[in-house]
Formats: C-alpha cells, sequence, structure tokens
C-alpha cells in the first residue's frame, strides 16, 4: 500500500500517520527525510532482502522536493509499505494514472485562519475580528501563515509576477488567490509590510524558543495592534 499524507494541517496528518503506524508495530521501519540521498530510497524499496517479505518506508518531503515524481509509484514493489507525508499540499493532477493500492489524503487547515488572513487590512479591528477563533498548536500554523501571507503581499509591492512568486515560493497559486493577494497589497504601503514582516519574524523566535510567556495569539494581536490602526 502506497500513502500520500499531504496538506498544510500538519498536525492532523503526523495523528494520522500515528494511527496507521499501529497496524505495523511488527515490521522493519525505515524513516528518510528530504535530506537523504535517493540510493536510500532506492535500497529500502526495491532491494530483496531475504528475511524481510514486508517493510514499511516513511518519506517526508520526498513528492514536494522532487525527488520521487507521483506518476512513479507505480513501480514501488506490493510488498512495500510506503507512506509519503508531505507538509504542503500538493498539486494531484496526475493521480488518475496512478495505482489502485494508492491512497491519497490530504490534511486542510481549518477555514477560520484563511477567513483571518483575507481580512487582514490597515483596520486593526476587522484584522483581529477571527484572530479569537483560530485554535491555538504547537508547530506556531499561525504565524507561518501570517508570514507567508505577508511576503506575498511585499511580492506584489515589488511587481513581482504570478509565476515568479510560485517558482519562489514552491507554491501552486490560483488567478483568483492571486487576484485576491494584489488588492490586499494595495490597502498596505511597503514599509508597513516589511515592519510587519520584521515583527512577525521576531515573534516567530519568541514562541519557537521560550522567550515569551504569552501564547500565539496574544502576541499576534500586540502585533497587529502596532502596525494596524484600531
Amino acid at each position: 500500500m502506497i500513502h500520500v499524507l499531504h496538506g498544510e494541517n500538519t498536525d492532523d496528518s503526523e495523528r494520522y500517520l500515528k494511527s496507521l503506524l499501529v497496524n505495523y508495530k511488527d515490521i522493519p521501519k525505515v524513516q528518510l527525510t528530504d535530506k537523504d540521498r535517493i540510493e536510500l530510497f532506492q535500497e529500502a524499496v526495491y532491494a530483496e532482502d531475504l528475511f524481510e517479505t514486508e517493510k514499511l518506508v516513511i518519506c517526508r518531503n520526498w513528492l514536494s522536493s522532487k525527488k520521487i515524481k507521483l506518476n512513479s509509484l507505480s513501480e514501488i514493489p506490493q510488498n512495500r509499505t510506503v507512506i509519503f507525508l508531505e507538509d504542503t499540499k500538493l498539486a494531484l493532477g496526475q493521480a488518475a494514472k496512478n495505482p489502485s493500492n494508492l491512497l491519497i489524503k490530504e490534511f486542510k487547515l481549518q477555514s477560520t485562519i484563511f477567513w483571518f488572513l483575507d481580512s487582514l487590512s490597515p483596520d486593526f479591528s476587522k484584522s483581529a475580528r477571527y484572530l479569537p477563533q483560530i485554535e491555538t498548536d504547537k508547530k506556531n500554523i499561525l504565524v507561518w501563515n501570517l508570514l507567508f501571507r505577508v511576503s506575498l503581499l511585499i511580492a506584489v509591492k515589488y511587481q513581482a509576477r504570478k509565476e515568479k512568486s510560485q517558482d519562489f515560493f514552491e507554491r501552486n497559486i490560483q488567478d483568483w488567490q492571486w487576484d485576491k493577494i494584489q488588492r490586499q497589497a494595495d490597502l498596505f504601503s511597503l514599509n508597513t509590510l516589511i515592519g510587519f514582516y520584521r515583527g512577525l519574524l521576531r515573534l516567530d523566535y519568541a514562541t519557537k524558543n521560550g522567550t515569551s510567556a504569552m501564547d500565539e495569539k496574544s502576541l499576534v494581536a500586540i502585533l497587529l495592534l502596532k502596525y494596524l490602526p484600531a
């Protein structure tokens, strides 16, 4: 069986992975990150082993980093279980060409985060409207998404095109999404966005290193209040 677990809700994908591993307690496991060499994957998946009839291979971000192509998954032997765990949403247009033993599951962020990101404007009260509704997490998903959104807004202010932004950020951006980003960027000055971005970097450092006693949402609210008029 081949599992592709992708999407930006990494908390849920990690939990799902743990639930899968319960079914493979006694099976040898090989864990690979996108820093590992392709030869290690080939050895774990394709090499014959006289003593092991089954093996579980877990690959983190191998599809998003393009170390393995989705349309090559049909070559994986039937007696291998391979789990591809991806931290981002994949473009899976070619999924129909893949084998019947391929299971693809996307883990989406809660929609409240997107409402919050789309509401960002020079008006603090509007920007902070959805902040209390966002669930807290241990991986700074809120700050990460804020950094990404502000990065896109800055790119627009520097007149970057959608195609260049897609290549630089390694994200698939739909035309309607880019139009929305452009309209949102028009609401801000470049100086405001750069200051906001630098503040987010400091906030990200503080939350990851435990240098602040305040929670992530409270720190974001203070940052919004600093850079956006009340």
